[in-house]
């Protein structure tokens, strides 16, 4: 990015100075902070496998989202000179926009998860609104071959696939693996179909979240969202809430989350819904309660969610040479259905009766 003072100022209706500081960088992008006399922005420089037709979808949505008098900030890509919101250089793709000045949600604070929870409630109640035309040069999580053009048959992997040596520990893994997505396949093919779908956030963690306080003031990363089935994101954040790779005790993070997603927003008594009135955020919450099926089908989703996610990452590291440990990580998602089994009633329950 040793281009970027220039570029900013002569493509972007900006100030000088500019300052730049770090950020946290995402797992599918590069960013950098940048201090003008306009105010603060992200710089953000996006990988090869972002399709144009992609980035613009999700630049049109945040601009949506942006008008829909959220009690959270969305960041929606900034115009450039030419009215354009993506840049082209030699190098690739970018995009410059405001800076929420938030910290992600801390796992050890039960109000933030709660916040976590509320902000999907009404995040999808706003979505709820947006149409389902699908997303340009991007799958659903329905269609596992298409995840990652270097795996288009996850369900047949086998060691020589990754130029893996077929010798344990990768055997052993990948026979469980394959057993996992054949299935992920039935649930896809049965019970998945029916359940309720809508423009979902698509990664929708804690990370994702920022927080002052006790208040949640933004969502971020909408890299992924598209039409999908609405629970996928519930699945994932309480997945990522209840973090049971701690080996700790998961559930008040897990009760805080389902919590804040049942309840929404408390417009008496939290700070980030001034302005909201009572009726409008219940209305917002009721739209994202979940339906008996889908509350049901929680753990096959948390299952396929990481399902797609290791798709995704082994595809990436037949690039970049971690194919490896890749493949040893998959005995984490075995742990995980072992301690979902033993746990699935109380794991159902979080999200009502």
């Amino acid at each position: 990015m040793s281009t970027l003072p220039g570029t900013l100022l002569e493509h972007y209706s900006l100030r000088p100075p500019l300052r730049f500081f770090p950020v946290g960088q995402g797992m599918n992008s590069q960013t950098v902070g940048v201090h003008t006399g306009s105010g603060d922005f992200l710089w953000k420089r996006y990988q090869p496998f972002h399709a144009e037709e992609s980035i613009r979808y999700e630049h049109r949505l945040l601009g949506w989202l942006a008008k829909c008098s959220l009690s959270f900030a969305v960041a929606p890509p900034v115009a450039t000179a030419d009215g354009d919101t993506l840049w082209a250089s030699d190098d690739g793709l970018y995009a410059l926009f405001p800076f929420i000045p938030g910290e992600p949600a801390d796992y050890t604070n039960p109000r933030q998860l709660e916040n976590v929870g509320a902000g999907l409630a009404e995040l999808h109640g706003a979505l709820a609104g947006y149409p389902t035309a699908p997303r340009p040069e991007m799958s659903g999580f329905d269609a596992l071959g298409s995840v990652h053009p270097a795996l288009p048959n996850p369900q047949a992997l086998l060691p020589s696939h990754l130029h893996l040596p077929d010798r344990e520990p990768f055997a052993s893994l990948l026979t469980w693996w394959r057993e996992e997505v054949t299935t992920l396949q039935a649930f896809i093919d049965g019970p998945f179909q029916p359940l309720p779908r809508q423009v979902i956030h698509g990664d929708y963690v804690p990370s994702n979240t920022l927080h002052a306080g006790e208040r949640l003031i933004g969502i971020v990363d909408f890299e992924f969202a598209g039409p999908d089935v609405r629970a996928l994101d519930v699945a994932s954040g309480l997945y990522f809430s209840l973090r049971v790779w701690k080996e700790d005790d998961p559930w008040p993070r897990g009760e805080a989350f389902a919590r804040g997603y049942l309840d929404g927003f408390d417009s008496g008594s939290r700070p980030n819904a001034v302005g909201h009135s009572r009726d409008r955020l219940a209305d917002s919450r009721n739209q994202a309660r979940l339906t008996d099926a889908e509350r049901l089908a929680l753990p096959w989703l948390m299952r396929l969610r990481n399902v797609v996610s290791k798709i995704f990452w082994l595809g990436r590291s037949l690039a970049d040479g971690t194919t490896e440990q890749k493949i040893l990580e998959i005995g984490e998602l075995g742990s995980f259905n072992r301690w979902l089994a033993a746990n699935e009633r109380r794991v159902l329950a979080l999200l009502g009766e």
